[in-house]
């Protein structure tokens, strides 16, 4: 507790102050850190958990915007020093180069060959082998860091915070306590009717957020060498060759390089109910929305027909679905016109109540 490592001891909100302290470092694998200027600073958070989630030791990243506090769940192996040391540097690092570096490159733009060659592989033969490990290492594995969403306690908790749910809970205990059992159990019948579809919409949007973190599938088909390989989904890495067939999950974003009557299923993605035709043909125009690129395929979507192969050229927090994934985790929801109109109308009833309370006490 307390402990201060070499990336420096929290100085507030004071820009000129350190780059983070160790709040807790005690239990192998657990690190609790002050970062500064994390606090109300979503570009900070989205900086942190773009840039820590390249690191496939990294189990989980929660930054809180609300405290300044920064969560990082991590391999015991790993020394917490080392991991502090990670965080500082992102903290220190300009925004423009983080936004220069998760600036769009526009694939679809380009020829297969010209992807090809920018990113030194071969549509024929894939990667070489050593050049795949040294790109492991320098990018990262394959994942999208797990961010810490909320329990099933902190769900149900959320639904008697609101002005109507405290009043009827209160008026539903002053029934109990005043021999009003009738009323008393209506009242609380509908607290708890309301409290569990609010409890299970929620569970069920927290589970959706959830499955944008799955992996997919556990084995991608490459080109390596010039030999077709079954690798760990993780390990692929810009400019492996995927190999695409019908029920493949693709394990990365990828510009496509051959195929024949290839359809994917971009449901999850882009909302799009039917599957979608992909061809390698390159697409000139620019701002072509993402839904349109046909000659881009993205991780989570799922293979339905034909065949083809794919030149990797984002791979974790890069793709379009890791992109969403850290959109979910550094944004909270906005309350919808209903749910502020409610508050609203349960802010005015109450002080009506209280009124006229008042009044008939008088």
């Amino acid at each position: 507790m307390g402990q201060t490592f070499a990336s420096g001891q929290a100085g507030g909100d004071d820009p000129t102050g350190p780059s983070l302290g160790i709040i807790h470092s005690v239990v192998p694998g657990r690190l609790r850190v002050r970062v500064r200027g994390l606090r109300h600073s979503p570009k900070v958070k989205a900086r942190l958990v773009r840039g820590l989630t390249r690191w496939g030791d990294l189990r989980a990243v929660s930054p809180s915007t609300e405290t300044g506090n920064l969560l990082v769940l991590f391999d015991p192996a790993v020394s917490a020093q080392s991991v502090a040391d990670r965080v500082a540097s992102l903290v220190n690092e300009s925004d423009d180069k983080h936004d220069d570096a998760a600036a769009e490159r526009e694939w679809h733009r380009l020829d297969p060959r010209a992807v090809a060659a920018e990113l030194g592989t071969s549509p024929e033969s894939g990667l070489q082998a050593e050049t795949a490990k040294q790109r492991l290492t320098a990018e990262g594995p394959n994942r999208i860091a797990v961010q810490r969403g909320r329990s099933a306690f902190e769900i149900a908790a959320s639904q008697f915070q609101s002005v109507p749910a405290v009043l009827l809970l209160a008026a539903g205990l002053g029934s109990l306590l005043t021999g009003g059992i009738a009323d008393a159990v209506a009242i609380l019948a509908v607290v708890a009717l309301n409290a569990a579809i609010g409890y299970t919409v929620e569970s069920r949007s927290e589970k959706t957020i959830r499955l944008l973190e799955s992996p997919g599938s556990a084995v991608a088909t490459v080109l390596r060498d010039g030999s077709r390989l079954n690798v760990p989904a993780d390990t692929l890495v810009p400019g492996d060759v995927m190999l695409l067939a019908r029920g493949t999950t693709v394990p990365a974003d990828g510009r496509i390089c051959r195929s024949h009557e290839l359809f994917t299923d971009e449901a999850m993605l882009t909302g799009e109910s039917l599957p979608v035709r992909k061809t390698p043909e390159a697409l000139p125009k620019a701002g072509i929305a993402l839904g349109d690129r046909r000659n881009m395929i993205y991780r989570g979507t799922v293979v339905t027909s034909g065949t083809g192969t794919a030149i990797v050229v984002a791979t974790g927090a890069q793709t379009e679905i890791g992109r969403v994934q850290l959109v979910l985790g550094t944004t909270s929801r906005p309350a919808t016109p209903m749910e502020r109109e409610l508050g609203h109308l349960g802010l005015q009833l109450t002080c009506l109540s209280f009124a006229l309370g008042g009044v008939v006490a008088v």
